[in-house]
Order: C-alpha cells, then structure tokens, then sequence
C-alpha cells in the first residue's frame, strides 16, 4: 500500500488531496493519532487560531495601507510595526494563514 502511494505520488498520478486521503488508510493501520490529526487537518482546513499550523502554511506578506486623497491622489505605505513589538503580533501581520483544505489550495493552483 506504501509502495503504490508512493508510486502514485511520484508520477503524478494523483493528487495532493488524493494522496493524503489515502495515507489515512495507513495512518489508522500503524494507529498514530499525530498523523491522523494532521491528515485530518490538511484535509479538512485549519482552525484561525491553531496553534499547531504548520510553518509551510504560513505565508509572508506585506499588508499595505491605502490612502485615497482629494483629486484622486492615491498613496500606499507598507504597514510596519516596531522592533519591540510583540512576535506574536508580528507573525499575525506579516503572515497570511493558508487556512483552507489542501483540494481547495489545488483547485486555486490550477486556476492560474
């Protein structure tokens, strides 16, 4: 069963979400709830506040702040906040959450 995931992975032959579905099979032979639970996660999105996401979910970004004047003048400035601000408040900011289900993130994917 490992062997032809594996196999399948390694073509293309499926997908991400495909893949990840069918290592639950493999997940509840070997009976570890770790996997599961992030299998499940992967799946099934993530919560807004888990604090178990994963880094590679967490994406930089720059948030802008837009300000529109008399006349159509138009300025953005990039948000930044001081060194001393706390880490927690920084990762918030300047991280996007890629919360959704990995089929959803492939669809979007292959929309481009």
């Amino acid at each position: 069963m490992i062997k032809q995931l594996i196999k399948d992975i390694a073509y293309d032959s499926i997908t991400v979400a495909q893949a990840l579905t069918r290592a639950k099979l493999i997940a509840s032979k070997i009976q570890n709830e770790a996997f599961k639970n992030w299998l499940s996660k992967e799946l099934n999105g993530y919560e807004t506040q888990d604090d178990f996401l994963p880094p590679y979910r967490k994406i930089w970004s720059e948030i802008e702040l837009t300000v529109e004047f008399p006349y159509g003048r138009i300025h953005q400035f990039p948000v930044v906040l001081s060194d001393d601000a706390p880490e927690k408040t920084k990762d918030v900011v300047y991280h996007h959450r890629a919360l959704e289900p990995i089929s959803i993130m492939e669809q979007n994917i292959a929309g481009l």
